[in-house]
């Protein structure tokens, strides 16, 4: 099973929802049902034509006045301005006049149809969906799509600014320039989405309008030329296959010729060798090729595509320092934001892929994928989240460097620096001196967010869901900060210690709530959370009530359901492994629960919390395992020294995140093995569906079990969860200190049954995957039943995984690790 090759791109929630394999559905109504068609079909049609135009006028308004500052003296730049601001004083006078207004009649014009099409089809999930994307425009917009005229608005203004952000990444100077030249301010003012920074206003014109100037205006045109043409053939290109299968779905369903065809259509147009793609390297070839001579496009009296920096970090460019790099940003970036509009104007984008078999085309990692906030529709869908604010560019104090952070994500919170630059709030970028900066993030009890993690240009101990981090400025340093919304149950380990005679339960879920509260996790009551420990009167197991779909600090799952917590082969889906502050504590210390795997009391419980003594003992779980051991993993110490708890939130019941998928299946044998049969074909017996060759990722005197593994490719459970590429794996196997381990653990048999107890590896002693094993270490190549072998403890996600056991007598009964060739 191979990763799926991205395809369609967005800088909205696409791609982050199930598809149903049922077929989609349609109005009922064959009048309305056609009305709907041609009503979506108008949308595509006005919005493409807006965009061209828009990118159109925009050239001729910014284009005169570039030229001017770039290729006239100093004596004739005046006159020559002058001139260019009055053309784009009409240009602009278009837009907002004459192209806006015909954009939302033309809409009105297909989809205000009295009697046949109404606003209720419009955001029908059997007709538009509109109802989709209501939330984000009334958030963004304030529009609540209660009316067709509000969708039609909507529409219009979520182009008005992706074309905007478009053009600011073609003509970084266009901000500036409507200003220097004095162009109507009453005009420009509806420009929102048209930002930059302030610049002199000036070109080579003074200096050498022949040489570097005449340069720099040919390669500005080329850019806007061909990055218009990117997009405009890619959003056709997109409402084309869209719109073909849209009219399936409503005026032909169950029509499998019908969708044949449309299949076919979309494969021309998003295909490898397709019109996009092509259109893809034609931006590239054609913008390299004449401005080949890119040093004249830095600096603020060129193109200044340097100001750009923090715009591409968000793109996963780093900086922009070549011509590749800005290459790179602007196709990127166009790429996104064409996919955004084309998510907001067809609601069903990803249901309609799905029909012509395109499900697996999702967003590029490059494109930000905020996570989806429901709607109120009876069938959770993603709706459209905003683009991210980014602040104005900050240029660094000479031998300084800067630091951008972009919060990314619906939930709020305020990001600080120490020293003092980022309140981010306000301000998101501030330049430092080399050395460290301190960051927090900060949340608020009753606001139902939490902070899920650092991403993008991150160093020093900025990993992860980790709130209190240094990160070391030795570099531009570009960061996204992602604050989710609190929808699912938090599980998290305490950063405090407890001992163990506070007397029942009661104070130990005072502790665990406490702790939820110093961090801004807690609701306003303060009372969200339980500790996952028993005692006479009450059971962990018991307590967690209705409650459904449990995630740790990063946002990964732990468990879907509650039973899942309480039994022995439950489907845990990631250990704990965080604690309230997001911290992953090295070593995983040992938890007090009390509890046995099915969630009741243990033998083991300090005399039901009285006895904080060497007299009683009381059962631990690891934050590094998944079934069973989590809650319940030997050996049992004594009541004498304090332990931290396991805190879970009960206040929430919606199902757990979805496994992302996508890789080549990690997994374990389906029964225990015989030493002496062939393991190779043990694991075939065992494969998951859509399994293609297989190997046992055990070590032999021969080969080494990082032989099995391709360091760079993903690898999952059965279950669709990544338990990491081949590299990571090795490296877990390896880190004896914890540093390294594995995204989530090897614990599920092919057949889909999560596991618990021992695994076969052949490890040699040394804790490496890519040494070769001895005759002691696997049973004399797994086969002699009366030797010697190592093994690993397979609900574990650190080395314990691979070398937990070793000179196991071959008689045991084990599984073996099976890997996807």
């Amino acid at each position: 099973m191979k990763t799926p090759r991205p395809l369609l791109s967005c800088c909205v929630a696409l791609g982050m929802l199930a598809v149903s394999s049922a077929q989609a559905a349609d109005l009922s109504d064959p009048d309305a049902a056609k009305a709907a068609d041609k009503c979506q079909k108008q949308i595509g049609k006005v919005g493409g034509k807006f965009v061209k135009n828009k990118l159109k006028r925009l050239d001729k308004c910014l284009a005169g006045i570039f030229k001017c500052i770039q290729t006239k003296d100093a004596t004739k730049q005046p006159a020559c301005t002058a001139k260019a601001a009055a053309k784009c004083d009409k240009e602009l006078a278009k837009i907002f006049a004459s192209d806006e207004p015909k954009l939302e009649d033309g809409l009105l014009k297909k989809c205000d149809d009295p009697g046949t099409l109404d606003i209720a089809d419009l955001r029908s999930p059997d007709g538009l969906d509109f109802q989709r994307v209501a939330l984000f425009c009334d958030t963004e917009y304030d529009l609540a799509l209660v009316t067709v005229d509000e969708v039609a608005r909507c529409v219009r203004t979520h182009k008005e600014c992706r074309v905007e952000q478009i053009f600011r990444a073609q003509f970084p100077r266009a901000a500036e320039l409507l200003d220097f030249a004095g162009v109507d301010g009453a005009l420009v003012a509806n420009l929102t989405c048209l930002t930059g920074s302030p610049g002199p206003g000036t070109g080579f014109g003074d200096t050498d309008p022949k040489g570097d100037g005449k340069i720099v205006d040919k390669c500005a045109k080329e850019i806007r030329k061909a990055g218009a043409k990117f997009v405009t053939t890619k959003l056709k290109s997109l409402e084309k296959c869209l719109g073909a299968v849209f009219k399936c779905v409503q005026t032909k369903p169950g029509d499998d010729g019908c969708i044949t065809k449309a299949s076919g259509k979309c494969d021309k147009e998003l295909g490898a060798g397709g019109k996009i793609a092509k259109a893809e390297a034609k931006l590239r070839s054609s913008v390299e090729k004449r401005c080949s001579d890119f040093t004249p496009v830095f600096g603020t009296i060129g193109l200044h595509v340097d100001d750009l920096t923090m715009e591409c970090a968000r793109y996963d460019v780093p900086g922009v320092a070549t011509l590749n790099d800005y290459v790179e940003c602007l196709y990127r970036q166009h790429e996104c934001l064409v996919d955004d509009m084309v998510a907001l104007q067809y609601p069903r984008t990803e249901e309609l892929l799905a029909e012509v078999g395109r499900e697996d085309d999702v967003p590029p990692l490059y494109c930000a994928t905020p996570t989806p906030t429901p709607t109120t529709t009876t069938t959770p869908t993603p709706t459209i989240t905003p683009t991210p604010t980014v602040t104005a560019t900050v240029t660094p104090n000479p031998g300084e460097f800067l630091l951008a952070i972009t919060k990314t994500g619906t939930g709020v919170g305020t990001i600080t620096s120490s020293p003092a630059g980022i309140n981010c709030g306000d301000t998101c970028a501030a330049s430092f001196p080399p050395g460290n900066v301190d960051l927090t993030v900060t949340t608020t009890n009753g606001s139902d967010t939490y902070f899920q993690g650092w991403h993008g240009n991150v160093d020093g101990t900025c990993t992860g869901p980790q709130r209190d981090c240094q990160l070391s400025m030795d570099q531009h340093r570009f960061l996204d900060a992602h604050l989710a919304p609190l929808d699912h149950n938090l599980m998290f380990v305490t950063s405090d210690s407890f001992a163990m005679d506070l007397g029942g339960t009661t104070p130990y879920d005072a502790a665990c709530n406490q702790a939820a509260s110093n961090a801004g996790l807690n609701n306003l009551a303060g009372d969200a959370f339980i500790a996952w420990v028993s005692d006479n009167s009450s059971t962990a197991g018991s307590r967690l009530g209705s409650a459904r779909g449990f995630v740790r600090l990063d946002g990964k799952p732990v468990a879907d359901q509650a039973s899942a917590l309480t039994s022995l082969n439950g489907a845990v889906l990631h250990p704990v492994l965080y604690n309230e502050l997001g911290v992953r504590p090295i070593p995983a210390p040992q938890v007090a629960t009390a509890t046995l795997v099915n969630g009741l009391l243990a033998d083991q419980n300090c005399a039901d919390f009285t006895d904080a003594t060497t007299a009683e003992r009381v059962r631990v779980g690891l934050p590094t395992r998944g079934p069973a051991h989590w809650s319940d993993a030997g050996p049992i110490p004594f009541c004498s020294s304090p332990f931290p708890l396991y805190c879970v939130m009960t206040t929430k019941n919606a199902p757990a995140p979805a496994a992302p998928g996508g890789g080549k299946f990690i997994f374990q044998t389906n029964a225990l093995i015989a030493i002496g049969e062939d393991l190779d074909a043990r694991c075939d017996a065992s494969k998951p569906a859509g399994a293609g060759a297989v190997k046992a990722l055990v070590t032999t005197t021969t080969v080494p079990a990082a032989d099995h593994l391709d360091p760079n490719e993903v690898y999952v459970r059965p279950d669709g969860h990544v338990v990491g590429t081949g590299a990571e794996i090795i490296a877990a196997a390896a880190s004896t200190d914890g540093t390294n381990i594995l995204q989530s653990g090897i614990w599920q048999e092919g057949d889909g049954t999560y596991l618990t107890f021992f695994v076969w590896t052949g490890d040699s002693g040394n804790d490496d995957m890519t040494m070769l094993g001895t005759v002691a270490g696997t049973c004399n190549n797994w086969t002699d039943s009366g030797g010697t072998g190592s093994a690993g403890v397979r609900t574990d996600v650190t080395s314990d995984f691979w070398r937990g056991f070793t000179a196991r007598g071959c008689t045991a009964p084990g599984r073996a690790h099976c890997v996807e060739q």
